[in-house]
């Protein structure tokens, strides 16, 4: 809740560890303003206005109603210029950030089912796309074993990271996130992995890449639906074949990266050929648009490095891979997946 005048606003900073400042105002952590809608004199905060405070690491309330006209005001708070993006932090990402990677991960995400019920209920033709989170867990559990080394592709705040790590203690783990601010918490949260801030493509180089921070986990290489929100900017551009260690083998590959999947294909056939990981990885019909791609050529793509695609309860069950059509009539609604396997046909 946004507090909406001093009283609030002060009784939200002292929740967080603030106090009193020598020079009057009042003092919360600089934490205390990441993920609000500050930018300027923000709307829905009455008379307040933010300044930097002298003390490194504290921000200052102020009641600019109070404060004479002769008094210059202290300087608002801004967001700095990239590369050093750091965007409004939303109140989710926050809290998962801290969740992930503790016990408390997975009752939090048994959780957010529960209470994802009500739209089950409306829409039980969607039935199998709900149940792929757990799936996708079932898959991770059969395909991972202790020792193994993995690559999340996609990494976003680091839940499969989290599972990877888990199923596979002594791995030395690869992790793939092109936006500055993840890149820079899974660094921490993840000390034992190997980060790399990138995008993935055909072709190395640099790249537009489109951050979505009403919804970060939907940010691209392509926009998906227009928002005068989403902020551009440049990151690079590496082929997979070329950020893979040659010092191990990866056995699991998990990928998400918003319709950009041909291009990571094309740029991964050495791995794919040579180390033959098992590859769970998201498709849909709206991420392949945005990039004017066809499933087609993602099938075909995994076709000649030998590879099948297999519905995620198919390969658990040991099932058969799916054929062209089948692959291209699953991602339309009601949708068999948003999510494959696809593992090698060499075994």
């Amino acid at each position: 809740m946004i507090p909406e005048n001093a009283a609030e606003a002060v009784a939200s900073a002292k929740a967080l560890g603030g106090r009193r400042g020598a020079e009057g105002g009042f003092l919360a952590p600089n934490d205390f303003l990441d993920g609000l809608p500050v930018r300027g004199r923000p709307t829905g905060w009455g008379a307040f206005v933010f300044g930097v405070c002298p003390q490194d690491g504290w921000a200052k309330l102020v009641d600019d109603s109070t404060v004479p006209s002769s008094i210059a005001r202290p300087p608002l708070r801004s967001p700095p210029e990239e590369p050093r993006l750091r965007p409004p932090v939303q109140i989710y990402e926050r809290l998962a950030s801290h969740l992930i990677g503790t016990p408390l991960q997975r009752p939090a995400q048994n959780l957010r089912r529960a209470l994802d019920l009500p739209r089950r209920l409306r829409h039980p033709e969607l039935r199998e796309i709900f149940l792929e989170e757990e799936r996708a867990h079932q898959v991770m559990e059969r395909a991972i074993s202790e020792g193994d080394h993995c690559m999340d592709i996609g990494c976003h705040l680091g839940s499969v990271l989290a599972e990877l790590t888990s199923m596979s203690k002594s791995g030395r783990h690869v992790a793939i996130e092109p936006l500055p601010y993840k890149a820079e918490w899974l660094t921490k949260k993840f000390p034992q992995v190997e980060v790399h801030q990138v995008a993935l493509g055909p072709e190395p180089g640099e790249v537009d890449f489109y951050f979505n921070p009403k919804a970060s986990g939907f940010s691209g290489l392509k926009v998906h639906k227009e928002d005068p929100g989403i902020q551009k900017l440049t990151v690079p551009l590496r082929r997979l074949d070329d950020v893979v260690p040659d010092d191990r083998k990866f056995s699991f590959l998990k990928i998400d990266v918003e319709g950009g999947e041909l291009g990571l294909f094309q740029g991964a056939q050495g791995i794919l050929t040579e180390q033959r990981p098992v590859i769970l990885f998201e498709c849909t019909q709206t991420g392949l648009d945005s990039f004017e791609n066809q499933a087609s050529q993602v099938f075909e793509a995994l076709d000649q490095a030998d590879y099948g695609i297999y519905l995620l309860k198919d390969w658990l069950a040991g099932g058969q891979p799916l054929d062209l059509e089948g692959f291209e009539r699953s991602m339309v609604y009601p949708f068999a997946a948003f999510n494959f396997v696809a593992a090698s046909r060499k075994g």
